[in-house]
């Protein structure tokens, strides 16, 4: 599995060679100015917001944005400091599912991850260790590797100007704010870890896990098929 956030660290350190050689590497000038001019226009809807503060009965909205300016840099703090904040945050969704399942379901799990795992001691996988290996397991998928490193190099690209940047806060808040709705209990547990800031970079494909798993009429039996179906097409 590589390590997404190993890359973003590189994108938050503005490693401008890299972003050159990836910019060229897959044609993207054209989406590049695209995305900066989307940033701007985000961003300058996120300034108009702040206009509320002078209206009478809107300081709560202006507190919340203030609030997710500031969990916005605490979430790049986490990345920076962390080993690997993208599995971190699919772990977190993982660990709160595993709670939920039974027993029986629980060992079918075991045995699919056993699967993927050939070469992982058996004794290293247990309910402890369940939702990391689940996590590798569903960022290991091409779909999923595609969309976290299209969403870093997005998010953490060449910044031009106050308002290019605080359109890249703009899309993180709105991302954050729709988990809160889909999923206010992993939200909460991201907020809890200063990283829901950071949904926005695996909000493309984990948003997908998360309606699948929440529209089945029982979460434990669509959580089996969704990690059989990753093994499977390994």
């Amino acid at each position: 599995m590589d390590n997404y956030s190993s890359y973003l660290k590189l994108k938050i350190k503005s490693d401008r060679k890299l972003a050159s050689v990836l910019d060229k590497a897959v044609n993207q000038v054209g989406q590049n100015l695209y995305d900066m001019a989307s940033d701007a226009l985000a961003g300058a809807e996120r300034a108009t917001w702040y206009l509320s503060c002078l209206t009478p009965g809107y300081a709560d909205v202006c507190r919340e944005q203030s609030h997710e300016d500031i969990r916005y840099f605490y979430g790049l703090y986490q990345a920076a400091r962390r080993e690997d904040v993208i599995l971190d945050m699919v772990e977190i969704y993982f660990k709160k599912e595993i709670v939920q399942i039974s027993d029986s379901a629980e060992q079918s799990l075991l045995v699919s991850v056993a699967q993927y795992f050939a070469d992982i001691a058996s004794e290293r996988l247990n309910k402890q260790t369940l939702a990391y290996f689940l996590a590798i397991i569903v960022l290991s998928s091409r779909n999923f590797k595609e969309a976290v490193v299209k969403a870093i190099t997005k998010s953490m690209g060449t910044v031009i100007g106050a308002v290019s940047f605080y359109g890249k806060v703009q899309n993180a808040a709105l991302s954050a704010r729709k988990l809160k709705t889909l999923h206010p209990e992993y939200y909460w547990e991201l907020y809890n870890n200063k990283i829901e800031m950071l949904y926005h970079l695996i909000e493309s494909e984990m948003s997908k896990i998360i309606y699948f798993i929440m529209s089945g009429s029982n979460d434990e039996e669509e959580l089996l098929f969704l990690i059989r179906e990753l093994v499977r097409n390994k």
